[in-house]
Protein backbone atom coordinates (compact mmCIF):
# COMPACT_ATOMS: atom_id res chain seq x y z
CA UNK A 1 0.00 0.00 0.00
CA UNK A 2 2.87 2.62 0.91
CA UNK A 3 4.51 1.67 -2.63
CA UNK A 4 1.01 2.94 -4.44
CA UNK A 5 0.64 6.22 -1.95
CA UNK A 6 4.45 7.23 -3.15
CA UNK A 7 3.22 6.12 -7.01
CA UNK A 8 0.14 8.58 -6.85
CA UNK A 9 1.72 11.28 -5.29
CA UNK A 10 4.50 11.21 -7.62
CA UNK A 11 1.56 11.29 -10.44
CA UNK A 12 0.22 14.12 -8.96
CA UNK A 13 3.10 15.94 -8.82
CA UNK A 14 4.13 15.52 -12.12
CA UNK A 15 0.80 16.78 -13.12
CA UNK A 16 0.52 19.32 -11.28
CA UNK A 17 4.22 20.47 -12.75
CA UNK A 18 3.09 20.06 -16.61
CA UNK A 19 -0.03 21.51 -15.91
CA UNK A 20 1.47 25.16 -14.21
CA UNK A 21 3.98 24.82 -17.05
CA UNK A 22 1.44 24.89 -19.59
CA UNK A 23 -0.56 27.75 -18.39
CA UNK A 24 2.62 29.64 -18.21
CA UNK A 25 3.57 28.99 -21.47
CA UNK A 26 0.30 29.61 -23.04
CA UNK A 27 0.40 33.22 -21.28
CA UNK A 28 3.78 33.60 -22.61
CA UNK A 29 2.68 32.62 -26.07
CA UNK A 30 -0.85 35.12 -25.82
CA UNK A 31 1.34 37.88 -24.65
CA UNK A 32 4.38 37.66 -27.43
CA UNK A 33 4.15 39.26 -31.64
CA UNK A 34 2.11 37.04 -33.33
CA UNK A 35 4.36 35.02 -36.37
CA UNK A 36 7.43 35.46 -34.45
CA UNK A 37 10.13 32.67 -33.38
CA UNK A 38 9.01 33.17 -30.09
CA UNK A 39 5.33 32.74 -30.85
CA UNK A 40 6.08 29.46 -32.35
CA UNK A 41 8.75 28.31 -29.70
CA UNK A 42 6.37 28.96 -27.48
CA UNK A 43 3.12 26.80 -29.19
CA UNK A 44 5.73 23.68 -29.59
CA UNK A 45 6.52 23.83 -25.99
CA UNK A 46 2.46 24.43 -25.02
CA UNK A 47 1.41 21.62 -27.45
CA UNK A 48 4.01 18.99 -25.82
CA UNK A 49 3.26 19.83 -22.06
CA UNK A 50 -0.48 19.93 -22.94
CA UNK A 51 0.01 16.51 -24.25
CA UNK A 52 2.02 15.50 -21.17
Amino acid sequence: MDNLTFLHNTNIIVHVSTGTIALLLGIIALNVKKGGKTTEKMGVFLSFYWLS
